[in-house]
C-alpha cells in the first residue's frame, strides 16, 4: 500500500526479479518491476547498469591504516518508467568513481552527469556522490550524501545512512535520509525499516513500513509505504542466513634478511596484475632505486621506511629476473641475497626468481 504526497491512497500487487553478472573487473545488472493497481491502473521500471574497474593499486604504507587498495570505476545506467495515463520517464547517467577499499571498510567519490525526460521536458542533471560503509560482525552501516544541480537551476543535497544486522534467524535494516536544498517542497527527509526472515525451503519474507523522497530527475513523486514480500530465488539458499565467512589473511611479503649490506625481496601478487610489494635493506642509503627488465632498466625510486628498510610496489610477472639498485644515484650494485652473473656490458646483475 502506497499514499503519494498528493494524498492518493493506493494498494497494489508488485513483481520484481533482477539479474547481477559480477566479477572482480567488472559487473552487470538489471532490473524489472510491473505494478498493478487497486483501480486496474499499471506501473512499470526498468533499469540496465554496466561498471568497469581497474586493477587493485596499493597505497603507500603510511596510508595502509586506513584502506589497502585504490580502483578507479567507470559506471553506465540506464533507468525508464511507465504509467497508465501519464508520459514515460527516462534517464541514462554516466558515472566516474574512485573507490578506497579494505577488508572491513570502504567507501567512494565520484561526479556523475545524467540526462533525463521527466513526461514533460529534458533537462541535464550534475551530481557528485561521497559514500563510506563498514562492517562489525553481523552488522553493516553506510553513508553516502549526494550533491546535484538540476536543470531548472536548483541545487540540494540528498544525504541517507542505513544500518543492517542479523537479529536471530532474521535481518533487520533501517534507513534514515534528508534532503535539503529543494525549492519546491523544502527541507524533507524520509526513512524505513524492512525486516526479513527466513520461510520453507528457499524463500523468505519481508514486511517493511517508512517513507520515500521524491524522484526529481525522473518527476515522481514521494510517498509513504507499507508492504509484505516474499522473495523466491532461482538458486538455493540456506535456512538460515549467516554472517559472511572472515577473508582470508592477506598475502604477506617475507622479511628482508637484514644480515646482508644490501638485500632485497618481493612478495606474492597482490591482485591479477602481478602488483608486488619489493623490499630493499639498505640502511644509511639517501635514495635507493630499482633498475631491472620489469621496469625497462629505468631507475624507479624506493619509499624510505623508519627501520632501514625501502619499499615500493611494481607489476612483476613470475618466473626469473635481472635486476640492480642504484644508492644514492651513483652506486650500482646487486643485492646479496640472490646469486650474480655478468651481464653484456660487463657488469654485476642480480638473479631474482619471483614465483
Amino acid at each position: 500500500m502506497v499514499r503519494y504526497e498528493t494524498g492518493l491512497t493506493r494498494g497494489a500487487l508488485t513483481l520484481y526479479d533482477a539479474v547481477v553478472v559480477a566479477n572482480e573487473r567488472s559487473s552487470r545488472a538489471g532490473y524489472s518491476l510491473i505494478s498493478i493497481f487497486d483501480d486496474g491502473r499499471f506501473s512499470m521500471q526498468g533499469g540496465l547498469e554496466g561498471a568497469k574497474r581497474s586493477a587493485a593499486i596499493p597505497v603507500i604504507p603510511r596510508l595502509a591504516g586506513l584502506f589497502t587498495a585504490v580502483r578507479g570505476e567507470m559506471l553506465l545506467d540506464a533507468t525508464t518508467t511507465i504509467q497508465t495515463g501519464f508520459m514515460p520517464t527516462a534517464a541514462l547517467t554516466g558515472r566516474a568513481r574512485v573507490r578506497f577499499e579494505k577488508d572491513d571498510r570502504g567507501g567512494h567519490a565520484e561526479t556523475a552527469i545524467a540526462r533525463a525526460f521527466d513526461g514533460r521536458f529534458w533537462q541535464t542533471v550534475f551530481m557528485g556522490e561521497a559514500s563510506a560503509w563498514f562492517r562489525r560482525g553481523g552488522m553493516f552501516a553506510s553513508l553516502k550524501t549526494t550533491p546535484m544541480q538540476l536543470g531548472a537551476g536548483d541545487a540540494l543535497v540528498d544525504t541517507e545512512g542505513q544500518v543492517e544486522w542479523f537479529a536471530g534467524r532474521g535481518i533487520i535494516n533501517s534507513s534514515l535520509g534528508i534532503r535539503l536544498g529543494e525549492a519546491l517542497r523544502g527541507n524533507t527527509g524520509w526513512g524505513g525499516v524492512t525486516v526479513t526472515w527466513p520461510v520453507l525451503v528457499d524463500a523468505w519474507a519481508t514486511i517493511s513500513v517508512g517513507s520515500y523522497a521524491a524522484d526529481l530527475i525522473q518527476n515522481l513523486p514521494s510517498g509513504r509505504y507499507a508492504a509484505f514480500a516474499l522473495r523466491l530465488p532461482n538458486g538455493r539458499l540456506p535456512l538460515v542466513r549467516r554472517p559472511p565467512l572472515p577473508p582470508p589473511p592477506r598475502p604477506r611479503t617475507p622479511d628482508v634478511p637484514v644480515s646482508f649490506r644490501l638485500a632485497l625481496v618481493t612478495g606474492p601478487a597482490l591482485d591479477s596484475a602481478n602488483i608486488r610489494e619489493v623490499r630493499v635493506w639498505a640502511p644509511g642509503a639517501q635514495v635507493v632505486e630499482v633498475m631491472a627488465d620489469f621496469v625497462d632498466w629505468i631507475p624507479v625510486p624506493l619509499i624510505r621506511q623508519a627501520n632501514g628498510e625501502w619499499r615500493g610496489y611494481y607489476r612483476i610477472a613470475p618466473g626469473l629476473h635481472r635486476l640492480n639498485i642504484r644508492i644514492d644515484g651513483v652506486e650500482l650494485d646487486a643485492p646479496e641475497n640472490w646469486p650474480r652473473e655478468k651481464d653484456e656490458f660487463l657488469g654485476t646483475v642480480a638473479l631474482v626468481l619471483v614465483r
